[in-house]
């Protein structure tokens, strides 16, 4: 059943494709923005650890690959939220 809503999803995609590239030109600024907004945070408000040797296993949590995973996760989830329960509420199960 998800592979039936990919295929409806990239069909429709396809049909209007200025519909597409602005999605996905939306996706990648918020996620851009997401990122810098991340970094200045990172940048000012968030001091150094008091310790040393503070990054666990050598990753720094604001590593800016780490950041833009972080960025990308939350986007995805914020979408899969928008997502659930407006496809709940379009079921016609009864």
């Amino acid at each position: 059943m998800p592979f039936h809503d990919l295929q409806i999803a990239v069909r429709h995609l396809m049909k209007s494709p200025g519909f597409s590239a602005t999605a996905v030109l939306m996706l990648a600024f918020g996620v851009g923005a997401t990122t810098a907004i991340f970094s200045i945070v990172k940048g000012v408000l968030l001091p150094p650890l008091p310790f040393p040797q503070s990054d666990l296993f050598g990753i720094s949590p604001f590593d800016p690959i780490v950041l833009t995973l972080a960025a990308v996760f939350v986007s995805m989830l914020a979408l899969a939220a928008a997502f659930l329960p407006a496809r709940r509420a379009a079921s016609t199960d009864r």
